[in-house]
């Protein structure tokens, strides 16, 4: 088909966003789990040669695919090292927690063990909410037991033992958050026996298991929201923005930013890619002979209609006429006069253009696919004022394909 065709341009930085943004990813991984380990942790430091090798494979690659895989499988390697930093560091305060329970303290203290114990078992039958119900059990969990084993062998009452799991796991998602709590569980501990202490710390339980359910949840979308905020320079005032999102720990207010920071990137990656999709169907055609008018420049910032003259002095042209994502690309002619036979000799002329300048752009590896051609001839070229060609065409068209981070 050498007639009139709409064709689809996607240009190899276009292709190599995808992975960019995942090495944006791993880097960020990578940068917390160094924070969270000494200097010399030879994962963190094995991680860190990855993403330099991953890196310079990315830029030099065309086919991205394969190593988009290998960037979310590092990825991944490095949440899974960071979960069980985590793990530990959850187990460490947990021990401690327990350390009052130790079978050397006072008697009051297992006495109030056994008594959040029993607590723990009678709460379903007070009049909960659906929720509370459900943030109970999430914290009382499967089947009850009676005792957990402490690390130095001691037995503390299950209740406790689970109680101070939920409030190590707290501490470490969200310090502020899990002294107020604890500040409370001192406050029912020093009440008297009675139907207010109980309530209380029934109460305390219930927000226990709320704050360690919330903060579950809001730790990675606010690691989500720095990270998307650090990938740009949005300004000012959307960093204002983030930082009151992530410092006011409200899950929707995380969200809410997050979506506009990506609008945001979505529109500049259009803007983006929209101007090197013309960059690379222009630079081609300059390549292969065709040469443009002197307002093309004004006419490309503007993506208006596009005519370029197919040789120097030639009574045929091409009209590029670019949208969004697709162009429509056909021969046009410059003369008055019709000529059937000359018609048909220069769209064929132009079919084997158009296969070269398919060929070139696969090899600098973007592609163009056709989406709908017509035959030689099914509709009549189209006829165009003539062009002025006085400005040299490489210093219009030929600029540096620079990608944004």
């Amino acid at each position: 088909m050498s007639g009139p065709k709409v064709i689809r341009i996607v240009t190899r930085e276009e292709r190599m966003r995808p992975a960019l943004r995942l090495l944006d990813s791993l880097e960020s991984a990578i940068a917390r789990l160094e924070s969270e380990t000494s200097s010399s942790d030879e994962v963190s430091k094995a991680s860190r040669r990855r993403l330099e090798s991953l890196s310079a494979a990315v830029r030099s690659a065309n086919n991205f695919k394969a190593l988009e895989r290998d960037v979310k499988a590092e990825i991944e390697f490095v949440q899974k090292r960071r979960k069980a930093i985590a793990s530990a560091k959850v187990e460490r305060l947990h021990q401690e927690r327990l350390r009052p329970y130790s079978e050397d303290c006072r008697r009051q203290r297992l006495d109030e063990g056994r008594e959040l114990q029993t607590r723990l078992h009678e709460a379903s039958a007070e009049p909960l909410t659906p929720y509370q119900a459900a943030i109970l059990n999430d914290l009382v969990g499967g089947e009850e037991i009676a005792v957990g084993r402490f690390a130095s062998g001691t037995m503390v009452p299950e209740g406790v033992f689970r109680l101070e799991r939920n409030m190590a796991e707290l501490e470490a998602l969200h310090p502020p958050a899990a002294k107020i709590l604890a500040d409370r569980l001192s406050a029912i501990g020093a009440l008297p026996q009675g139907m207010r202490r109980s309530m209380l710390l029934s109460g305390l339980l219930i927000d226990l298991a709320a704050a360690v359910k919330e903060n579950r949840i809001l730790a990675p979308a606010a690691e989500e929201l720095m990270d998307l905020a650090a990938s740009r320079d949005f300004g000012p005032e959307i960093a204002a923005d983030v930082k009151a999102a992530i410092d006011g720990r409200s899950l929707a207010e995380i969200q809410r930013v997050r979506l506009q920071l990506e609008e945001i990137l979505k529109s500049a990656d259009e803007r983006e890619f929209a101007a090197l999709r013309r960059q690379t169907i222009l630079e081609g055609l300059i390549e292969l002979g065709y040469t443009p008018g002197e307002e093309m420049e004004t006419l490309v910032e503007k993506e208006g209609r596009l005519v370029l003259m197919a040789g120097e002095g030639s009574s045929y042209g091409l009209e590029i006429t670019p949208a969004a994502t697709r162009a429509q690309a056909r021969v046009v002619s410059f003369s008055r006069e019709s000529d059937p036979e000359a018609d048909r000799a220069e769209e064929t002329r132009w079919c084997e253009k158009f296969a070269e300048l398919r060929e070139k752009a696969g090899l600098a590896g973007s592609e163009i696919i056709i989406e709908k051609a017509l035959r030689p001839g099914e509709v009549a070229i189209k006829q165009v004022a003539p062009i002025r060609t006085d400005r040299t065409p490489t210093e219009i068209a030929r600029r540096p394909r620079t990608l944004s981070r």
